[in-house]
């Protein structure tokens, strides 16, 4: 009765989340992402090439939407324009609905190390720890939990050996985002020089034939320096706080430097007074902006150069519960890298909790202490409920400190900390659903 029950709560959040999703996505003043990628997309298809009208003095309905993807990113949406806004909207609902199911699946029975019977801990709970940012990513439309499918299926790829198609799922997440691109840098750590070579040839040629076939070389070098242009140059972090009074941003795109981007850089900034945040600075008291940047530079040297000792070891040298951890860790530091961090992006954070959760119960098993894995998730529902009464309690001063960027920093340190420890017993490895004694430290 209980297994039937969620289950029954579960298809019915899920057809909850698709509805809104497709109202969202069906009422073109309100869908968001879906709504970006489909009046960009239109115009591909009634222009024969892309809008490129990135000048403030452009209407909205006329200036371009998602100047910051790449070009194959509008073309792959054109079958989703092609449909309409409704018919589109089911659609794009459908498939993100999908995505996430399979993202619940694939990381419960093939990454979390427990057995399919223990479906509670591997997939009902974490899918309650990550609700608000699910509910947030389907009632913005976003492309996020399709890039959380194709990295997972890379990693599932990779433990079946199958390098060459876990190559390719990566560079599909990377022509959708550019922050997967993180996990060419792990693949070389682990010497899978297969995955490697096949995820950056597929990416070059993914994203460069179709824009080449459909608008000619000089366009096509014309597209790319543009989307440089607004990726790298204006949506970089040290742009925000070097200028974060550009029109830009003030005008178009305040949600980059307000309080809903968590962003190390926008936290940085916020308390240093070089971006408007939870407290009012002057002139006099605000920090120069090239301090925010060292600040920023330095503390993401730290992070990363500890991310990449901690990594330093090939596939060969872990154990497969140590590499789940690893690569959870790596789907965070997309997180923490990130220029942009809204509510909807937490949804990477998924696979680490249900890994953290995974590994606690089987401790207890043994007789160990999960201590890293309850201190990972009490700070996470510390920070989801201080998100949640943040506008009617703190006056969004706690997304402004980035009480979300915080949490995710807490469940990369634990899972360091998880796969330093001994090898749980009875951990069912991602591949072939054998169970492996306890290995030692």
């Amino acid at each position: 009765m209980a297994i039937r029950i969620v289950v029954t709560l579960a298809l019915v959040s899920a057809a909850f989340l698709m509805g809104l999703s497709i109202i969202r996505a069906g009422d073109l003043q309100h869908g968001y992402d879906f709504h970006h990628f489909y009046l960009d997309a239109r115009y591909l298809i009634e222009h024969g090439e892309l809008n490129t009208r990135d000048d403030l003095s452009a209407r909205d309905e006329d200036r371009s939407r998602l100047p910051w993807y790449l070009p194959s990113a509008v073309i792959a949406f054109t079958p989703f324009a092609v449909a309409g806004p409704w018919i589109g909207g089911v659609l794009w609902a459908t498939l993100n609905t999908a995505a996430l199911l399979a993202v619940i699946w694939l990381v419960g029975r093939r990454i979390s190390g427990l057995p399919p019977g223990d479906w509670i801990l591997t997939q009902a709970v974490p899918v309650w720890l990550c609700g608000a940012a699910i509910y947030e990513h389907a009632r913005f439309n976003q492309t996020a939990v399709l890039v959380l499918l194709l990295v997972v299926v890379a990693y599932v790829l990779l433990e079946r050996h199958h390098d060459g198609w876990a190559g390719l799922a990566l560079a599909a997440a990377c022509l959708i985002k550019l922050l997967p691109a993180v996990f060419v840098v792990w693949l070389i750590l682990k010497r899978r020089w297969r995955a490697v070579i096949v995820a950056v040839v597929a990416a070059a040629t993914l994203e460069l034939v179709p824009s080449l076939v459909l608008f000619g070389p000089t366009k096509t070098v014309e597209y790319h320096q543009r989307w440089a242009r607004n990726a790298l140059v204006y949506g970089s972090a040290v742009h925000m706080l070097m200028h974060p009074d550009d029109a830009m941003y003030v005008r178009r795109h305040r949600t980059f430097i307000d309080y809903r981007n968590q962003s190390l850089a926008m936290v940085i900034g916020r308390v240093s007074g070089v971006v408007d945040g939870f407290r009012q600075t002057t002139s006099q008291t605000a920090v120069d902006p090239s301090a925010a940047v060292a600040a920023y530079v330095a503390i993401n040297a730290v992070v990363a150069g500890l991310l990449l000792w901690l990594s330093r070891r090939p596939w060969r040298e872990l154990r497969p519960d140590q590499r789940a951890c690893e690569w959870a860790l790596w789907l965070l530091a997309m997180l923490w890298f990130s220029p942009l961090m809204r509510q909807y992006y937490l949804i990477w954070a998924y696979p680490a909790l249900a890994v953290l959760l995974a590994r606690a119960e089987l401790h207890r098993q043994v007789g160990r202490s999960g201590w890293p894995a309850w201190t990972a998730l009490v700070i996470w529902l510390v920070a989801m409920f201080a998100w949640g009464l943040d506008q009617t309690l703190f006056d969004h001063a706690a997304r402004s400190l980035g009480v979300n960027l915080w949490s995710v920093l807490v469940l990369g340190v634990m899972l360091a900390v998880e796969r330093a420890r001994p090898a749980p017993p009875h951990w069912t490895t991602s591949s072939t659903e054998q169970h492996v004694e306890a290995f030692g430290a």
